[in-house]
């Protein structure tokens, strides 16, 4: 007879004992909290961003670009007082707008004048947005030249407007503009801020500096000048409340020297402006020669003194005190 203690030794030997290792092996894991949220929140990373591409695609292609272009500019010129055309007109996001083949018609004394500016840029600093004071960054690209510079919205409705020309301004190519046979570079720089909707009153200063300036198409009396050609003219001009003052006008030249100043009082429209400028000429070579209104006598050089005074519209011209009919 087998003891009961052997008998229940071989009963638990039939039963495998569990071998927790191969277990494990063969029941996968269940993932931790950690790692599923991280595969969920990439896949919705992706989502998102899969969404909002396609959003800014739809957006862009349904966007007014043209239009809102378009109604910036009938603003510009309303506001301005000038008519402004532009043969093509786009707004793209975030904040750029860009204009080609502008047309300014403005009017003058002598008629509507035109400026055309072969391209036109802008955008908006975005970071100047927290600030308080935004400011748009502009390029401008007309005849031969290009100017940049920022306006900038300053508190209490001011602005403020600097630039300065980057690539010099071919003279030559304003000749519809200024109905003048002329010839030179200009650059010019501009600091200047205004009140809004009051654009005459504010305050500032222009420099401006013409090199290789040739005058083509000088009369005095009626009678035509020889050209007359200056290496270098410079002048700075200084503007407050409505108000100017010219200063450190200079022009030398083979054939003339000039040293000259004068102030001015601005008026809407600008034809309406009011003008006093005295130059001190010396006149060399040729031009010494030329009969001249108040110069008697013969001299390898003369002195004369042109005043320019009244309504830009209609100046009164006086050389060394005696009028010149124009």
């Amino acid at each position: 007879m087998t003891p009961p203690a052997a008998g229940m030794t071989r009963l638990l030997a039939r039963f495998r004992r569990p071998s927790f290792g191969r277990d494990r092996a063969t029941i996968p894991e269940a993932p931790s909290g950690k790692a599923s949220r991280t595969r969920v929140g990439r896949r919705a990373l992706l989502l998102g961003t899969i969404g909002a591409v396609v959003f800014a695609g739809g957006l862009a292609q349904g966007f007014p670009h043209r239009e809102l272009a378009r109604y910036f500019l009938g603003e510009a010129s309303r506001q301005g007082g000038v008519a402004i055309t532009a043969g093509s007109a786009r707004f793209d996001l975030p904040a750029r707008i860009s204009y080609q083949d502008l047309v300014l018609v403005a009017p003058t004394p002598a008629g509507p004048a035109t400026v055309t500016v072969d391209r036109a840029t802008g955008s908006l600093l975005l970071s100047s947005l927290t600030s308080g004071k935004p400011r748009v960054n502009f390029r401008l690209r007309a005849y031969g030249g290009l100017f940049e510079g920022h306006l900038r919205r300053l508190p209490h409705e001011e602005n403020h407007l600097k630039g300065a020309t980057v690539t010099p301004v071919d003279l030559r190519l304003t000749e519809p503009v200024l109905h003048q046979k002329i010839g030179g570079t200009l650059t010019l720089h501009t600091d200047y801020t205004w009140q809004a909707g009051q654009e005459t009153q504010g305050h500032g200063v222009f420099v401006a500096m013409v090199q290789h300036l040739v005058l083509s198409s000088l009369k005095v009396g009626g009678f035509p000048l020889p050209p007359v050609a200056f290496d270098a003219v410079r002048s700075r001009i200084f503007v407050s409340g409505g108000r100017g003052r010219v200063e450190r006008l200079q022009a030398v030249g083979p054939l003339a020297d000039i040293n000259g100043g004068g102030t001015f009082t601005l008026a809407t429209p600008y034809q309406n402006s009011l003008l006093h400028l005295r130059l001190n000429i010396r006149l060399k070579g040729p031009l010494a020669s030329i009969p001249l209104p108040g110069v008697s006598g013969q001299s390898p050089v003369r002195q004369v003194t042109l005043t320019l005074d009244g309504p830009a519209q209609n100046l009164n011209i006086a050389m060394n005190g005696i009028p010149i009919p124009h």
